[in-house]
Protein backbone atom coordinates (compact mmCIF):
# COMPACT_ATOMS: atom_id res chain seq x y z
CA UNK A 1 0.00 0.00 0.00
CA UNK A 2 1.89 3.50 -0.83
CA UNK A 3 0.57 6.12 1.41
CA UNK A 4 0.58 9.77 0.18
CA UNK A 5 2.79 11.87 2.24
CA UNK A 6 -0.33 14.69 3.47
CA UNK A 7 1.69 18.26 2.53
CA UNK A 8 2.66 20.80 5.27
CA UNK A 9 3.14 24.25 5.03
CA UNK A 10 6.73 23.66 5.65
CA UNK A 11 6.71 21.80 1.94
CA UNK A 12 5.64 24.90 0.08
CA UNK A 13 7.15 27.65 2.25
CA UNK A 14 10.16 29.51 3.96
CA UNK A 15 9.78 31.05 7.81
CA UNK A 16 10.78 34.16 8.10
CA UNK A 17 13.96 35.23 9.98
CA UNK A 18 11.79 37.71 12.00
CA UNK A 19 12.09 36.86 15.59
CA UNK A 20 9.48 36.34 18.37
CA UNK A 21 9.97 37.95 21.26
CA UNK A 22 8.35 35.07 22.75
CA UNK A 23 9.70 32.16 20.84
CA UNK A 24 13.02 33.38 19.64
CA UNK A 25 15.11 30.75 21.96
CA UNK A 26 13.07 27.67 20.33
CA UNK A 27 14.36 27.21 16.70
CA UNK A 28 11.46 24.31 15.84
CA UNK A 29 9.06 27.94 15.91
CA UNK A 30 11.11 29.80 13.95
CA UNK A 31 8.64 32.05 12.03
CA UNK A 32 5.57 32.10 14.99
CA UNK A 33 4.49 34.99 16.46
CA UNK A 34 2.40 35.06 19.61
CA UNK A 35 -1.28 36.90 19.20
CA UNK A 36 -0.53 39.94 21.69
CA UNK A 37 2.24 42.62 22.36
CA UNK A 38 5.59 43.44 20.43
CA UNK A 39 4.51 40.09 18.38
CA UNK A 40 1.39 41.03 17.52
CA UNK A 41 2.89 44.46 16.49
CA UNK A 42 5.33 42.32 14.03
CA UNK A 43 2.33 40.76 12.48
CA UNK A 44 0.49 44.22 11.76
CA UNK A 45 3.95 45.83 10.18
CA UNK A 46 3.76 42.46 7.93
CA UNK A 47 0.24 42.50 7.21
CA UNK A 48 1.06 46.46 6.12
CA UNK A 49 3.76 45.15 3.76
CA UNK A 50 2.34 41.87 2.55
CA UNK A 51 -0.39 40.60 4.15
CA UNK A 52 -0.61 36.96 2.25
CA UNK A 53 2.92 35.94 3.87
CA UNK A 54 0.61 36.62 7.46
CA UNK A 55 -0.91 32.81 8.04
CA UNK A 56 -2.94 32.00 11.27
CA UNK A 57 -2.53 28.77 13.52
CA UNK A 58 -6.32 27.89 14.81
CA UNK A 59 -7.14 25.96 17.48
CA UNK A 60 -8.71 22.80 15.18
CA UNK A 61 -5.45 22.17 14.19
CA UNK A 62 -5.54 24.30 10.96
CA UNK A 63 -3.17 26.72 9.26
CA UNK A 64 -4.90 29.00 7.09
CA UNK A 65 -3.42 31.63 5.09
CA UNK A 66 -4.59 35.38 6.08
CA UNK A 67 -4.57 37.19 9.65
CA UNK A 68 -7.83 35.78 11.64
CA UNK A 69 -9.00 36.81 15.12
CA UNK A 70 -11.03 33.93 16.42
CA UNK A 71 -9.84 30.72 17.74
CA UNK A 72 -6.09 31.34 16.66
CA UNK A 73 -3.24 29.91 18.66
CA UNK A 74 -0.38 32.39 16.70
CA UNK A 75 0.15 33.65 13.50
CA UNK A 76 3.04 32.42 11.25
CA UNK A 77 5.34 34.61 8.83
CA UNK A 78 6.92 33.23 5.57
CA UNK A 79 9.22 34.52 2.70
CA UNK A 80 6.82 33.57 0.07
CA UNK A 81 3.22 34.66 -0.49
CA UNK A 82 0.17 32.20 -0.17
CA UNK A 83 -2.93 32.21 -1.94
CA UNK A 84 -6.23 32.91 -1.18
CA UNK A 85 -8.45 29.85 1.16
CA UNK A 86 -4.76 27.83 1.00
CA UNK A 87 -4.31 26.00 4.17
CA UNK A 88 -2.80 22.96 6.00
CA UNK A 89 -3.43 20.70 8.31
Amino acid sequence: MNEEKIPTLDDKYTMTDKLSTCWHHDPSTKGWFDTAGEDLETVYAQMKEDPKKVWTSLTSGLIINGFWRCDRDYYIITNEAGEDGEFYQ
